[in-house]
């Protein structure tokens, strides 16, 4: 494991070494687009991730690194592969007809499940419950009963019923077992690890089209001067300051830079308050919104 996390570092420095630049424009699609896969918005993603005790710039710096190895190996793998146009024409055709044909499933299930080191008599014993229930499903008996007599899944109460899913989102074995019936049939015994499944199809529909991602997301340089509140400086007195040295600098009598060094609390006064590019939620809401309001160059009231 190691050894695997050295050759990917040396890589990675190799990359930079050479000069090897990720497109901002990925950098860019990146966070959003993992945070839309999980289903957040880009503020409530890097909560989470800072929430599990991760700072947002490690892991944007460590998703930066991922990209940049998956060009690494591109870059290894192009140079070897020759793809032809009608095989490139023939991929295309196919994903968009992937594309058309999702749909997503209603399903409901009868889980009898097969515990962790079994023994090859108890999964025998499983397997026979697993049988039987089946065998009443086909004599008729009701499925959604037999799911509360039978099943061992968190949905066994409800009918065994798992609910509306898109296709990618289930196992392949069900997908595999339902693509052979019809809808208000029951698939035969599927084994999986966990257990021996039942499995029922509900109801089939198209699935919804999803938002595109965004093509980019907007940064912005910005420099600030920051006073902070203590027993010393109130509010009023902050708030006072910070006009007055907006006045020199609209007057041109000092420049912002000058003034952030001389003024700032922030770490970022030796660099005349430069922030560098930031994303959006790198800031405070109230520093957000004042930044977006302003013109390039122009300078706020205090915040």
């Amino acid at each position: 494991m190691f050894v695997r996390w050295l050759v990917g570092q040396v890589r990675v420095q190799g990359a930079k070494e050479t000069r090897m630049r990720v497109a901002y424009i990925m950098r860019a699609r990146a966070i959003p687009r993992m945070a839309e896969q999980n289903t957040m918005t880009v503020q409530v993603f890097r909560n989470t991730i800072e929430k599990e005790g991760t700072s947002f710039a490690v892991f944007r710096e460590e998703s930066r690194d991922a990209i940049m190895m998956q060009r690494i190996r591109e870059r290894e793998v192009d140079s070897k592969i020759q793809v032809s146009e009608l095989e490139v024409d023939n991929f295309l055709v196919a994903e968009e007809k992937s594309a058309d044909n999702q749909q997503e499933l209603n399903l409901a299930q009868i889980l009898v499940r097969i515990p962790e080191n079994a023994s090859p008599e108890q999964i025998s014993k499983q397997q026979a419950r697993a049988d039987e229930a089946l065998k009443k499903i086909r004599a008729g008996e009701d499925f959604a009963k037999l799911a509360a007599t039978y099943s061992d899944a968190p949905e066994a109460l409800k009918g065994g019923e798992i609910g509306w899913r898109e296709q990618e989102r289930l196992p392949q074995l069900f997908v595999d077992a339902i693509n052979k019936i019809k809808v208000s049939d029951v698939a035969g015994t599927i084994r999986r690890p966990n257990g021996f499944h039942i499995v029922k199809l509900l109801g089939k529909r198209a699935a919804a089209a999803k938002p595109a991602a965004p093509d980019s997301v907007q940064q912005s340089h910005v420099r600030h001067i920051l006073l902070k509140i203590s027993q010393v400086m109130t509010a009023a007195e902050a708030k006072q300051k910070l006009l007055e040295i907006k006045q020199k600098i609209d007057n041109k009598t000092s420049t912002f830079e000058d003034m952030a060094k001389s003024s700032s609390n922030d770490l970022s006064a030796s660099k005349g308050g430069d922030l560098g590019w930031v994303y959006p939620g790198d800031t405070a809401p109230e520093f957000e919104q004042a930044m977006n309001n302003l013109a390039l160059n122009e300078i706020s009231v205090p915040v």
